[in-house]
């Protein structure tokens, strides 16, 4: 994709050296210059965006748009969808981050999860409407094999690129991509990097953050670079990962926590607790129903 929008003939390898050596300096950088930057990408990648779905809607015809579909109340393909929508917001692995970054304040906290959540599921919904509306009416066999789940996400990536002959058009789809990859890079490898380096004792704060950063960035490259395909691999149980690594081993240390003075009072009700375990499992359950086929 990187080849793609800046016409550049590097070879993989390289490209990844670039990436990861940008990573490692972005996320060395202070919390609040990081947030400032990743606000203006946020607000770089929406105008983008909004251009894009400007564009797409100029292509969707209307007056024949499927609706419902002829499945929409088929619940097997829910174990499928559950994860996938669990996994799509991303944050719930930094939220130790967003909590320091918050100061610990329950309103700011709460109004962040809110606004986090709000924005991501707006865009999904807009987005999808705007691809899959345009693509039915340019392209419907290509539709029809999406309904099928026979598409890969490089794929409709490309096609939306081509519904237009302009060059113009195919930057923005690749640029949005490339935000997209970005901002979520900022984000998670923040939280990523904060949680190896919360595990150092010893060393000054700048020793524990680098040898956090280095831990989250080096591996990552190496295995991107050795196993081109073992992230889109990865991504196939993340779902259930991230289950486990945000909801069930935070539940299980609440559970069996001996000293209950705790910061956010909610979180001494069991209750509470063990609903959360549960949706977990739900969506565990989920993730390996769908993998058994």
């Amino acid at each position: 994709m990187i080849q793609k929008i800046s016409d550049t003939s590097l070879a993989v390898n390289k490209l990844a050296i670039i990436t990861a050596t940008g990573a490692f300096i972005t996320l060395l950088l202070p919390m609040k210059f990081l947030d400032f930057f990743n606000r203006i990408l946020g607000i770089l990648f929406l105008s983008v965006f909004g251009l894009l779905l400007t564009m797409l809607l100029y292509k969707i015809d209307f007056g024949n748009l499927p609706l419902i579909n002829e499945s929409y109340n088929n619940i097997s393909s829910f174990p499928a969808i559950i994860p996938i929508l669990f996994t799509s917001f991303g944050f719930q692995g930094s939220m130790h981050t967003i909590v320091n970054y918050c100061n610990l304040d329950s309103k700011t906290l709460r109004k962040a999860v809110f606004i986090g959540t709000l924005i991501p599921t707006l865009v999904y919904i807009i987005w999808t409407i705007c691809a899959l509306g345009s693509l039915h009416s340019h392209n419907p066999e290509f539709y029809a094999k999406i309904i099928q789940g026979n598409v890969e996400v490089g794929d409709l990536i490309s096609e939306l690129a081509n519904l237009s002959s302009s060059k113009f058009t195919r930057l923005i789809v690749y640029w949005i991509s490339l935000l997209a990859i970005i901002t979520s890079l900022i984000g998670v490898g923040r939280g990523l990097a904060d949680s190896i380096a919360a595990e150092f004792k010893s060393g000054s704060e700048n020793i524990r953050k680098f040898c956090g950063v280095a831990l989250a960035v080096v591996p990552s490259f190496i295995i991107a670079t050795l196993v081109p395909n073992a992230f889109i691999t990865i991504l196939g149980f993340a779902g259930m990962i991230l289950t486990i690594i945000a909801i069930m081993l935070p539940a299980y240390l609440f559970r069996n926590l001996e000293a209950r003075d705790i910061h956010y009072k909610i979180l001494n009700n069991k209750s509470v607790i063990c609903i959360c375990a549960s949706f977990g499992a739900i969506i565990i359950l989920c993730e390996l129903s769908t993998m058994m086929g």
